[in-house]
């Protein structure tokens, strides 16, 4: 309250300043004086001076009275100075007097009127002000709860994006273990077969190992039952074997050559034949002729299949001995084919 009032004081101080009078309560200049006690109370500066303030209860309340004085201060005769009867003039006193504590009541109720306004002027400036500070602590208050429900949205977004990426890490987590079973499953088996191949090799080592033993002994056994007039023997009997191969085709070739001298006296373009089997040469089939490269000499297809078998490497002439190097992967079709005994 001390402060409330300390505003109101304030107030009416500035009031008084703007307005440009000495005072805020004080009554304008009497054109006149009625009487002495009048003339007392006037001040040198032409102002009303009353006794004194008069105590009144401020109760917030107007005074009802007010109007009623200001009709009965109005309807009051104006006397006449002229009167010079002291009846008259006493009772012309009695009534300045009480017109002057009229006056003075009046301005006492003027002062506390507006010491009222003055106060009703202050309470409604700091309603004004609390209203302002309610207002802008409402739009505040509204700006925050915007501010919030804004984060409170994009904190759903958050949360929905990390549910979204806990239910990605959940599955992909899922995924990864059974994955890691499988793994373990497939190590397992790696390693079992793993086991299995080293025992397995280790088997396998073994029986070679046993075998190499035994094909040791067996090899120490062969250079012991082997002997020298053995294989003398057996090349002996190869070269003569030989050597009865190569007297039957010269007799076979002599035949052949007789046959075929015989062929060409009866008709002057004799069949082309080989000259171990005496087939005709075709151009297509088993009777193609073939040359053997190291001799330069001919034979059909069907001889030097049935040569083959004797030689692992090649194929060896019949007639010259001359041996022939034949491919392992084409065989006998390797051998060049000759074309002018066909033609």
């Amino acid at each position: 309250m001390d402060a409330r009032e300390e505003r109101r004081d304030r107030s009416r101080s500035n009031s008084s300043a703007s307005s440009g009078r000495p005072g805020a309560y004080d009554s304008p200049p009497r054109s006149h004086v009625n009487s002495e006690d009048e003339a007392e109370n006037y001040r040198d500066d032409g102002e009303y001076d009353s006794d004194g303030d008069t105590e009144v209860e401020d109760n917030g309340e107007p005074d009802g009275n007010i109007v009623n004085r200001w009709a009965v201060f109005n309807a009051m005769p104006v006397r006449r100075q002229e009167d010079s009867n002291p009846r008259i003039n006493r009772s012309a006193s009695q009534e300045r007097l009480n017109d002057k504590l009229m006056i003075r009541h009046l301005r006492e109720e003027i002062r506390k009127t507006k010491r009222r306004l003055d106060s009703a002027y202050l309470d409604l400036e700091e309603s004004e002000y609390y209203y302002r500070r309610e207002k802008e602590a409402k739009l505040d208050l509204e700006r925050r709860v915007r501010s919030l429900e804004k984060e409170k949205q994009e904190y759903e977004l958050d949360f929905s994006s990390m549910n979204c990426e806990l239910t990605m890490a959940e599955a992909d987590n899922k995924f990864l273990t059974h994955e890691n079973e499988m793994l373990s499953d497939l190590a397992q088996q790696y390693f079992h077969s793993k086991e299995q191949q080293i025992k397995y090799k280790d088997r396998a080592k073994r029986q070679l190992r046993k075998r190499k033993k035994e094909c040791k002994d067996l090899e120490t056994e062969i250079s012991q039952i082997a002997n020298a007039d053995e294989y003398r023997r057996t090349i002996e009997y190869e070269r003569n074997r030989a050597d009865g191969y190569q007297n039957l085709m010269q007799h076979i070739h002599l035949m052949y050559q007789n046959d075929e001298q015989l062929r060409r006296e009866q008709d002057p373009s004799p069949l082309r034949s080989c000259e171990i089997c005496l087939q005709k040469y075709m151009a297509v089939g088993r009777a193609v002729p073939r040359i053997l490269v190291k001799c330069g000499h001919t034979l059909c297809h069907k001889c030097v299949e049935s040569l083959r078998p004797q030689e692992p490497e090649g194929v060896r002439c019949p007639f010259c001995r001359t041996l022939t190097k034949i491919s392992r992967r084409k065989g006998i079709e390797s051998l060049p084919k000759n074309f002018t005994l066909v033609s």
